[in-house]
């Protein structure tokens, strides 16, 4: 259940931060005004007055004043500026170990061709 909540709670907020609301916002403005003006009108006049542009409601004006300022939020300059200098600065390159020759082999180690032991050592004696 929490993992769910998580879900949810990052999907409102990735659809808030790419301004989805106001989408949702505009899509209710015009289902509410394809009603309100097909009571008076066709269904096609109703569409058409209400995607028009011509005759905005309430929320189609604060649709659009939301999205202006949020425009003018996102055009604000930084308060400081990032100023850098390059500077020289002595860098050291290291050649690489030199190559050891391999060792001996250790001659008291079992090799994988001598055959196992006798009697076969038990993991966990029962």
């Amino acid at each position: 259940m929490p993992r769910r909540l998580a879900t949810a709670l990052l999907v409102v907020v990735l659809s808030l931060s790419l301004g989805l609301h106001w989408v949702a916002l505009q899509s209710a403005a015009w289902v509410g005004m394809v009603i309100t003006f097909s009571q008076t009108a066709t269904l096609g006049e109703a569409i058409n007055k209400a995607l028009g542009g011509a005759y905005p409601c309430k929320l189609c004006k604060l649709v659009a004043a939301g999205k202006q300022q949020q425009q003018k939020q996102d055009i604000v300059k930084p308060a400081f500026k990032l100023e850098g200098s390059l500077t020289l600065s002595t860098i050291w390159v290291f050649p690489p170990a030199p190559l050891r020759p391999p060792s001996a082999p250790d001659t008291d180690a079992p090799r994988r061709a001598d055959p196992p032991p006798f009697p076969r050592p038990r993991l966990f004696p029962v």
